[in-house]
């Protein structure tokens, strides 16, 4: 009797570990090494960013490329992108500055896309 004690707390110990596994996994799944170009930058002039628009780009762009990890039920990093309200709180901070320069840009694989969420930062954020 003793021995099927013992076998219960061992499989228990066993399912924690997993689960602690698992959550890790979870948490992490989000982030990837930064990436460094292997040659020259090349700009686009073609990247219309005067006058950007919220709706029309801004958001598209999130919802393709960051809202799967920046969203209200799981705000990775503590950066919630889901509404205009919150991609204004984290452009106004710095947050989306410094993850498209840094670790985040990977994601967004569109260099005039990238441009265009700077111009509009520097526009002002506007819900436009």
């Amino acid at each position: 009797m003793k021995n099927i004690h013992n076998i219960k707390i061992q499989y228990r110990f066993i399912g924690i570990i997993l689960i602690l596994f698992t959550m890790e996994l979870v948490l992490n799944s989000c982030e990837q090494d930064e990436i460094v170009p292997a040659g020259p930058i090349f700009i686009d002039n073609s990247c219309n960013t005067n006058n950007v628009s919220f709706i029309h780009f801004v958001k598209p762009i999130i919802e393709k490329n960051c809202i799967f990890c920046h969203d209200n039920s799981f705000a990775s990093g503590g950066v919630n992108l889901e509404g205009y309200e919150n991609v204004k709180k984290a452009a106004v901070n710095g947050a989306i500055k410094k993850s498209l320069s840094g670790i985040m840009n990977s994601y967004i694989n569109d260099d005039c896309d990238l441009r265009k969420i700077t111009a509009w930062i520097n526009q002002g954020s506007k819900n436009n």
